[in-house]
């Protein structure tokens, strides 16, 4: 058994492109990280999922599935982006939870998002689920970072979370 214990909860007070949590982050085979992310840019804008500092998106591996309106897609990518928000007033946020999890074998991290956030097509969520590989063999995590795909694009009175599953 286990129970969730908070490592670090952050508001953002002004627009920015990076949220690190870095303090008391190792330690934990579990985590998860719940938010929103309001877009002020007026572009679209995808949110990557760093460890340890590492930005090579060749190094992380997603599988997605996205129910949108009636339709179902899906598609693979060489690429660390667990979610994205719209341009427009509408649709310009999105919320989401993620777990990270350490394999016991080859210390690889597996990471899974749900999201959800307004469609452009029409006023209904959009459903979103990502898995993600990260390749590179960590045995425990120093850095988790939220970072936009563009300038800024984590705005104002964005809130995420991160918990770490204790363990007996």
């Amino acid at each position: 058994g286990g129970s969730w214990k908070l490592i670090e909860s952050q508001t953002v007070s002004v627009d920015t492109t990076t949220v690190s949590f870095s303090t008391n982050v190792s330690g934990y085979n579990s985590y998860q990280l719940i938010g929103s992310i309001i877009n002020n840019t007026g572009s679209n804008c995808g949110y990557h999922l760093y460890l340890n500092n590492d930005t090579t998106d060749t190094n992380y591996y997603r599988q997605l599935l996205v129910a949108d309106g009636t339709g179902v897609s899906a598609g693979t990518q060489n690429d660390s982006r667990f979610s994205w928000a719209g341009s427009t007033a509408a649709q310009n946020f999105v919320t989401f939870r993620a777990m990270l999890s350490r394999t016991p074998t080859d210390n690889h991290w597996y990471m899974m998002a749900r999201n959800a956030c307004v469609d452009a097509n029409g006023p209904y969520l959009k459903v979103d689920l990502r898995n993600i590989n990260y390749y590179v063999s960590a045995a425990s995590l120093t850095q988790i970072d939220i970072t936009a795909s563009i300038a800024n694009g984590i705005g104002a009175n964005s809130e995420i979370t991160l918990l770490g599953l204790v363990t007996s």
